[in-house]
């Protein structure tokens, strides 16, 4: 989509569905719910600025400042998802959408070695720049999938099934997302 100029700008785990691959252990992965998506166009006045959009847990700083979002936007929800599936939990909980928006905007996510000590560095290394406030600092999406490829090829066997060691909200609902997580990573 972004190699098409197609922003999403409402990634979030509700909208990735893992469906039945060419075999059994490769899934493919089917992204839905595009009715708030956005092209790309060279006209600045084309575009829901001033104007939120996107669910509150996913939305990227830019999005909670109701500024122009670009690919980075995309970038940032992702990492938000793989922060919730790989470490059990997302990196911001709040009691009101309105608390939640101003932790995207300032805080920094918590280490994901805090909640997965044994988390590899270039894994913890990728989540965090997913999750960088400032859109210029992300990887792009070509950049995450090489990054993320990089990282599955050095895994030892049974690395990605290592327990998160943080508590979480509702961590049955977490841990059936770390197992699709997993099942993802592998993929």
């Amino acid at each position: 989509a972004h190699a098409a100029h197609v922003i999403h700008r409402d990634l979030k785990l509700d909208n990735v569905f893992l469906i039945a691959g060419a075999t059994a252990t490769t899934p493919n992965v089917k992204v839905l719910d595009w009715g708030i998506a956005k092209i790309m166009t060279s006209d600045p006045t084309n575009t829901f600025a001033e104007r939120l959009v996107g669910t509150p847990r996913y939305v990227s700083p830019e999005q909670a400042r109701g500024a122009t979002v670009a690919a980075a936007s995309d970038v940032y929800s992702l990492g938000v998802m793989a922060y919730e599936l790989f470490l059990d939990g997302p990196p911001f909980v709040a009691e009101s959408a309105a608390e939640l928006l101003v932790m995207h905007l300032r805080d920094l996510p918590p280490a994901p070695s805090a909640r997965w000590p044994r988390i590899p560095h270039e894994l913890e290394s990728l989540l965090l720049a997913m999750l960088a406030k400032d859109a210029d600092a992300r990887p792009t999406i070509v950049e995450v999938a090489a990054r993320l490829g990089a990282v599955r090829a050095r895994l030892a066997p049974g690395m990605l099934e290592a327990t998160v060691t943080a508590p979480v909200a509702a961590p049955a609902f977490g841990r059936r997302r770390a197992r699709r997580a997993v099942a993802l990573a592998r993929a």
